[in-house]
């Protein structure tokens, strides 16, 4: 990872750095995931809770349903609603940060594909 990474909502009103690399990133397939953004999968940085900054605004818990029953919430910018990072089963040490909302996406590529049973037929 070259330096910090930084990244935030569409408007602006958050934005957030990654002050170490994660721990590692995946390309989630499960059906929550497809669901949730309404897409194919999702790309998360495994980051701890610690090793990230909050410059700007304050992002919302959203919790969100799971077909585990597991607590999952969504933290969005208030104002534009985007989906900035997860914390997953009550874990709230680790975030999960949509490698999307970053200034430069293409910074951080998948190690891992995982539940890739449930991945679209399509998705090679």
């Amino acid at each position: 990872m070259a330096n910090e990474l930084e990244g935030g909502c569409a408007c602006g009103a958050v934005r957030y750095r990654l002050e170490s690399a994660p721990m590692f990133v995946h390309c989630c397939h499960c059906r929550d995931c497809q669901r949730q953004t309404g897409s194919a999968f999702v790309i998360n940085a495994l980051i701890e809770t610690d090793r990230m900054a909050l410059l700007a605004g304050a992002p919302e818990p959203v919790g969100v349903p799971t077909d585990s029953g597991r607590p999952h919430d969504i933290y969005r910018c208030p104002a534009c609603r985007t989906a900035l990072w997860s914390d997953y089963g009550g874990r709230p040490s680790l975030r999960f940060v949509r490698v999307g909302t970053l200034d430069d996406a293409a910074a951080l590529a998948p190690d891992v594909h995982i539940y890739t049973r449930s991945k679209l037929p399509w998705v090679q």
